[in-house]
This record gives C-alpha cells, sequence and structure tokens, in this order.
C-alpha cells in the first residue's frame, strides 16, 4: 500500500463503522429475531479491524491477505443480506405484487441495503489491487 492510498483506506474504515451503526440501530429494531442478523454486526467489526491494521502496518503482505478476504466477507456479507431482506418482504406480501410493495420496501427489511455493504466489499477490492 503506497501512502497515497492511505486516506482511502481510512475512508473506507469509517464507511464500515457507520454503516454497522446504522445495520446495529435496523437490526436490533427488529429485536435480532433471527440469528442470521447477527452476521452483519460481527462481519463488518472484523473486516474494519483487519483494515486498521493494514493501515497501521503499512505491509504490502497484510494489504493483500486481510483486504482480500475482509472485502470478499463483505461481498457475501451483503449478497446474503440483500437476498434476505427481500426474501423477507415478498414472504410478507404472500407472493402477490402490488402497489404496496413499495411501502413494504420502506417500512420492513430495505431489499437494496444490505447491497451497500457489498458495495464496500467491492471497494476494498479495488484498493487491495493498488
Amino acid at each position: 500500500m503506497t501512502a497515497s492510498f492511505r486516506p482511502f483506506f481510512w475512508f473506507w474504515i469509517g464507511s464500515i463503522i457507520f454503516i454497522w451503526i446504522d445495520i446495529f440501530i435496523g437490526h436490533l429494531g427488529g429485536h435480532l429475531q433471527n440469528a442470521l442478523m447477527w452476521i452483519p454486526l460481527l462481519v463488518l467489526p472484523l473486516a474494519a479491524l483487519s483494515g486498521t491494521v493494514i493501515v497501521a502496518q503499512g505491509s504490502q503482505k497484510l494489504n493483500g491477505v486481510f483486504l482480500k478476504w475482509s472485502s470478499w466477507l463483505l461481498i457475501l456479507t451483503g449478497l446474503l443480506g440483500g437476498y434476505l431482506h427481500g426474501y423477507a418482504v415478498f414472504e410478507e406480501l404472500h407472493g402477490s405484487i402490488q402497489w404496496e410493495i413499495l411501502v413494504r420496501m420502506i417500512r420492513y427489511p430495505p431489499v437494496l441495503a444490505p447491497l451497500g455493504v457489498t458495495g464496500l466489499g467491492i471497494l476494498g477490492l479495488i484498493l487491495q489491487s493498488r
């Protein structure tokens, strides 16, 4: 990792922390009723911690290993979350497509929100390749 990319890594780590806070508040509102709700609450701090170690050490070897694995973990977590949120919304509709689907997508688990985590994973892979 070159010194010129260090601010981007800090941005990546800060974004993970802010998204984690949003996920924590949202999942706490759901009373963590499903064990799968714990996955992003555990994965995102792990990715932020590994990113902090990378930036603090400044080592290319750590950059290649930790950032690659944490980025792929973020991508998989976001895709799984998008699937589970979509499944929860359409299960609530009992398979029928109505105008109410837009309201439910806003009030119930946000279908597109977990894709923000996937985006952070992709950003991590881009940073890792630099």
